[in-house]
């Protein structure tokens, strides 16, 4: 995190989920300077949020649509009210 500290601002690494917690809460506790936390992400994920490398923020990717499986896992009322508008 050295071009962090280089620009007078601290740096952190978060490299395991059971870090991010606590590396939020260290960056909050700074109130003198700003903070850069980088969050090390297994490159075969995609983070949604997302601006393609070269594009605008005009082209943010909001993420795929859900398949109808994992709308069942996570909010089985979506599912019932798709299917009431024919989706």
């Amino acid at each position: 995190m050295r071009l962090a500290e280089a620009y007078g601002a601290v740096g952190y690494r978060v490299t395991e989920p059971d870090e991010v917690g606590p590396v939020i809460d260290k960056a909050l506790s700074v109130d003198d300077r700003p903070c850069v936390i980088d969050f090390r992400v297994d490159p075969a994920e995609n983070c949604f949020p997302m601006i393609p490398a070269g594009a605008s923020n005009d082209d943010i990717i909001l993420g795929p649509e859900p398949t109808p499986s994992a709308v069942r896992k996570v909010r089985p009322r979506l599912v019932e009210e798709a299917a009431e508008r024919g989706a």
